[in-house]
């Protein structure tokens, strides 16, 4: 009964939050209304795409601890371990953005810092955030012995190899549908900052964008492309999917032992690195600030590298555990 009020509730809520953001969006993209970048309490000034960003780091923190269970973390190791991917992922995610803006930030130095006024780049995010993770698996692999009592940390980041069960690809499997919808609310940040819009659009959905917003090319138009909107509705369409392969392999777990076929670990992040860089390889085609290399744009070459990554990684692991599973039903 009272999972039931709760799906209940869930979904009243996001129907008035989509009813809610729908009408938003209408007066923002109509141009009826100019959104304000901040606002202040006091002597502190608030910027929205820092509430934008803290809320998108809190419903991935929220959605990761209710899945941690499930990926054999308890809320101990689970809590500290996302406490360093934060700050990993932060720092990565500045970092790429102003290495590729480099021309830019190398005549303003002070303006590094300014987090606020946007700039921070998914891909930098998830290189930090796998370099962190990367070492916490190897720090936790070798800070207890090959056999005997397994320290907190180590507990649940320890698997037999012969088992095919990698502590990395499991934490990264635990990781991707958080990431995603840090994402899809992350990009709202770019409409309250009217940034990493596309090239101007007659369309029905085309967005406002003010004037001392707009590209020094193309100040004449008032209306572009609201990228931060394709790729957000495209990575809820991301999500959805890997959660619903994720109760695909809760379920398979719970049948009787000879019969489950659970999907090899690795398989959501791996999807994720796929489907999203996809999705941003072809958005970013539309982008008017993009960095260009030698005539390429450079994040069109980094979402092509790591879909391609991603599209290696599925067949790679699938294959092994086709292989490992059939040898596993020959056996029995």
């Amino acid at each position: 009964m009272e999972a039931k009020s709760t799906k209940r509730i869930f979904i009243l809520a996001t129907a008035v939050g989509g009813f809610v953001l729908f009408y938003i969006l209408r007066q923002t993209f109509s141009g009826a209304w100019i959104l304000p970048q901040s606002f202040h309490v006091g002597p502190i000034t608030v910027h929205y795409y820092g509430i934008t960003m803290a809320l998108a780091v809190g419903a991935g923190y929220w959605l990761a601890m209710r899945a941690a269970q499930n990926h054999g973390l308890s809320e101990k190791q689970a809590d500290n371990l996302l406490l360093w991917l934060v700050i990993g992922g932060f720092v990565g995610a500045r970092l790429y953005h102003v290495a590729s803006s480099y021309t830019y930030y190398v005549n303003h130095l002070a303006d590094i810092a300014k987090v606020w006024n946007g700039g921070l780049s998914i891909f930098g995010g998830l290189i930090g955030g796998f370099v962190v993770l990367l070492a916490y698996v190897i720090w936790a692999q070798r800070s207890v012995p090959a056999a005997g009592p397994i320290g907190t940390y180590g507990r649940s980041l320890r698997w037999p190899r012969k088992s095919g069960h990698a502590p990395l690809l499991r934490l990264l499997d635990w990781l991707a549908p958080s990431v995603v919808l840090g994402q899809i609310i992350g990009r709202f940040g770019n409409m309250f900052n009217y940034e990493a819009f596309g090239y101007a659009t007659n369309l029905p959905w085309k967005m406002f964008v003010p004037g001392q917003s707009r590209p020094f090319n193309s100040a004449q138009f008032g209306y572009y492309h609201p990228l931060f909107l394709y790729e957000a509705l495209g990575n809820v369409l991301i999500l959805v999917w890997l959660l619903y392969r994720e109760n695909q392999k809760d379920k398979s777990v719970k049948r009787e032992e000879g019969t489950a076929r659970v999907i090899a670990p690795g398989t959501l992040f791996f999807m994720y690195l796929f489907l999203y860089n996809t999705l941003r390889f072809f958005i970013e085609f539309l982008r008017t600030d993009s960095t260009f290399i030698h005539g390429v744009r450079l994040n069109c070459i980094t979402s092509g590298l790591l879909a391609i990554v991603g599209l290696i990684g599925l067949i790679l692991i699938n294959h092994r555990h086709t292989d490992t599973t059939d040898n596993t039903n020959s056996v029995n």
